[in-house]
């Protein structure tokens, strides 16, 4: 079982990452009102919270809505941010945890080389070790940009299937 926190006031970016992921995967998601399980496979325990004092998991993932302002990070596996907000940016540094940025630059671990109306090429930029210790290595992938409306939401996403070693590099399809 793998945990995954959404720090974020509003549901969107949570309530998309359960969307995508139930397809591959037994999703138990609370998204601050209601508690669902759907999907099969591995399990994944999806939070999504405003706030978030203390945590003790070891295999994790953190994950910096747009509306996250956290004034520290508890100890995870990994934090996934936007790398247009400083102040994520900034936490990250101070906290001195793994990271993975999402943004539109060259210099984000994710990011994307090109974009339409119903596809993008997400990039991973650099080297990263999944959560299983697999290094994965930097590759082009194309993924369907409907139903996302925001590109954070995607990239987000893309990061948490990488982390999760979800996908099959020698294909280059995120499943």
């Amino acid at each position: 079982m793998t945990d995954i926190v959404f720090l974020d006031k509003n549901t969107s970016l949570s309530d998309f990452a359960a969307y995508s992921l139930k397809k591959t995967y037994f999703v138990r998601y609370y998204d601050g009102f209601a508690l669902t399980e759907q999907g099969s496979g591995y399990m994944l325990d999806i939070l999504r919270t405003d706030s978030l004092g203390f945590m003790d998991c070891n295999s994790s993932i953190i994950i910096l809505g747009e509306n996250a302002n956290p004034l520290s990070l508890p100890q995870c596996s990994y934090v996934i941010a936007d790398s247009s907000r400083n102040e994520h940016i900034t936490l990250l540094q101070k906290s001195g945890l793994a990271a993975v940025t999402c943004g539109t630059a060259r210099t984000d671990t994710i990011s994307f080389s090109s974009i339409s109306e119903e596809k993008i090429i997400v990039s991973l930029n650099r080297s990263v070790t999944a959560l299983s210790g697999k290094i994965v290595q930097p590759f082009e992938i194309p993924m369907d940009f409907f139903p996302a409306k925001d590109i954070y939401h995607i990239l987000c996403v893309a990061a948490l299937r990488i982390l999760l070693d979800d996908f099959d590099s020698d294909m280059g399809k995120l499943y």
